[in-house]
């Protein structure tokens, strides 16, 4: 398994639209989606830094993330 990490600081007026787009079930996974090796999407809020996510995109192996980089 592959493990994609993303860390985002987000403006507090953005968060629910953020999360909407970035969470497992938004925009983001959709793109990941068409990837083949594409497992599913993490989005974690950090209780330390306001307004502060991680993002965990889980793929089957580097190679499957380095071909959807490549095709998209």
């Amino acid at each position: 398994m592959f493990l994609r990490l993303w860390q985002f600081h987000v403006r507090p007026n953005l968060i629910r639209e953020f999360c909407a787009a970035y969470g497992p079930d938004g925009e983001w996974a959709a793109l990941f989606r068409r990837g083949s090796g594409y497992l599913g999407t993490e989005l974690l809020e950090a209780r330390s830094v306001p307004a502060t996510y991680l993002s965990i995109d889980r793929w089957g192996s580097r190679e499957a993330w380095d071909a959807f980089l490549r095709a998209h």
